[in-house]
């Protein structure tokens, strides 16, 4: 019950808040706000945590949404792009930690190392692509690439090590993640995509609701 009331919040201030996107500029006091209601209404799923196993996994999450957060808020103003790049990049840490930390059986057989290969590729594509327009932000990006193929990698580990429904929750929030930062770094460094902030935002927050839900869903079973 507790968490359909959080997803039903979570829902209504993303949809005030993609209405805000796609007229950009014309309500930014909302925008701004909603933006940042948005990680702490899902901190409320994380409270549920008692066990040793499961605060292991909680905390991780818990501090992965605080500096999702903390990005969420300095991404609002474009001069400040480089330390919103760092706040995320502190999240994915965060989210590789829970992650691995979720797979508390070990003994399935792991996922064909081809399917890694293939976010590492991307990841470097994605790079290479970007590279002739980074100028000074070209090490920054550099390592917020890494550390975002990363967690896509740390997701793509638990493949049976976990339950089969947290895993695609928290695989599938992982791509999310993947392409809505995609999205960010070709609208800033390549060129203007329309109505770019909507689908960044929309990408993000399936992609956040996702990983958290999958993370409960492991939770569930300890």
């Amino acid at each position: 019950m507790r968490f359909k009331i959080i997803t039903f919040l979570y829902i209504i201030v993303g949809l005030i808040h993609l209405f805000t996107a796609y007229y950009p500029g014309e309500f930014p006091q909302v925008a701004l706000y909603s933006k940042a209601a948005l990680m702490p209404i899902l901190f409320f799923s994380c409270f549920a945590l008692k066990n040793k196993n499961v605060r292991a996994v909680g905390i991780p999450l818990i501090i992965a949404l605080f500096f999702s957060w903390i990005g969420d808020i300095i991404l609002t103003y474009e001069d400040f792009f480089l330390y919103g790049l760092g706040a995320f990049f502190l999240a994915h840490v965060a989210y590789i930690i829970s992650f691995v930390k979720s797979n508390f059986k070990n003994h399935e057989k792991p996922i064909a190392p081809i399917f890694m290969y293939a976010f590492v590729f991307s990841g470097a594509l994605m790079f290479l692509y970007l590279k002739p327009n980074l100028e000074e932000m070209i090490f920054p990006v550099m390592a917020y690439v890494a550390i975002i193929i990363g967690m896509n990698i740390a997701a793509l580990n638990r493949y049976n090590k976990v339950n089969a429904r947290s895993f695609w929750l928290i695989m599938i929030g992982a791509i999310l993640f993947l392409i809505s930062d995609s999205i960010i770094a070709i609208n800033k460094f390549d060129h203007t995509i329309n109505h770019a902030r909507v689908y960044i935002m929309i990408t993000y927050l399936i992609a956040q609701y996702l990983i958290v839900q999958g993370t409960l869903k492991r939770i569930e079973e300890v």
